[in-house]
């Protein structure tokens, strides 16, 4: 609808389908509650730097996957738990101290391997603590803090199967999870033909994908290997399936935060290094990948690697 005869601006030429409009528009702002508009003008515009909206309203909003054991997922009360989870509560729990906000509120947000870059980049969640590889993708719209994990795509299949790396995926059904790192990596082997004749099926979500090869619908289901250490373990028989293949890139897990917010990245690292260099970290890593974890007692047993070791000792922004 075009609202104005010429360029100039007068109310006067405005048609009558516009005014008509805009007067709806304008009874219906006035009539809204006064907080209500507040809130409705914050939401469509909050430009502030984290920390200060955090000050300001109290609140920190904590994105977490559901479906990412051992790093973030619902245990039988449906709360968030996992090593990511714990990772970022005990930075919140130092943000608490330094920003000296003793009633800090968290809001747990609950993402999903599609939706989490959209929640950051457009203000919905503060920062994202599930399963999100540092890549120079993700990196043009968002920004990470210091990495508190190490992974790389690798294949879960059946024990029976003959697939035993990459280079047997050809004309094969191949599962992933919409959003997940190693969906454009497969792409991209498959569209150069290092993959011949593989189909690469997304679904949803992680707990589909492995359905779906329990089902025999997929030959394998690929994704980052800890989760799939994870599907392994929490299996009716874990001795069924096995995790084969090396891994195709070894990047950075890392939270994930608002573009170029330098000032809460540098206040996240600062409380990261304390906890690595303190031993919290470790201590952590420990209770979810070598220990029974909720809801089924089961144990992932990922054994620390070198490159995590050293980040431990050492913590940076490690690419």
């Amino acid at each position: 609808m075009r609202c104005f005869r010429s360029s100039l601006p007068s109310m006067r030429r405005l048609t009558g389908a516009c005014q008509l409009t805009l007067a709806v528009f304008a009874a219906a702002w006035l009539t809204m509650p006064v907080a209500a508009q507040a809130q409705a003008a914050a939401k469509a515009a909050d430009t502030r730097p984290t920390l200060q909206r955090v000050r300001d309203s109290g609140v920190l909003r904590l994105g977490h996957r559901t479906d990412a054991l051992p790093f973030a997922y619902l245990d039988a009360s449906k709360r968030p738990i996992g090593y990511g989870v714990d990772i970022c509560n005990e930075v919140i729990a130092v943000l608490r101290r330094d920003l000296k906000l003793a009633q800090l509120r968290v809001d747990y947000v609950p993402v999903t391997a599609a939706n989490r870059i959209a929640l950051i980049r457009e203000g919905r969640i503060d920062m994202e603590c599930g399963l999100t590889v540092n890549n120079p993708e993700r990196r043009a719209e968002v920004s990470f803090a210091m990495p508190y994990y190490f992974a790389g795509p690798r294949i879960l299949v059946p024990v029976s199967s003959p697939i035993k790396d990459f280079s047997d995926l050809n004309n094969r059904k191949v599962g992933s999870a919409k959003g997940a790192n190693a969906v454009p990596i497969l792409r991209d082997r498959i569209d150069r033909g290092v993959l011949k004749g593989t189909q690469l099926i997304e679904f949803a979500n992680n707990n589909e994908a492995f359905a779906a090869l329990a089902r025999q619908e997929v030959d394998a289901f690929v994704t980052i290997d800890n989760l799939l250490f994870a599907y392994r373990a929490t299996a009716p028989k874990p001795s069924d399936w096995h995790v084969v293949g090396n891994p195709l890139v070894v990047e950075p897990v890392a939270i994930m935060l608002r573009k170029d917010d330098n000032e809460f990245k540098a206040a996240i690292d600062r409380a990261l290094a304390g906890l690595m260099l303190d031993g919290v970290a470790a201590r952590l890593y420990t209770r979810w990948f070598l220990q029974p974890v909720p809801p089924s007692n089961v144990v992932v047993d990922i054994p620390l690697g070198a490159v995590l070791r050293d980040q431990f000792r050492w913590p940076g922004d490690r690419l």
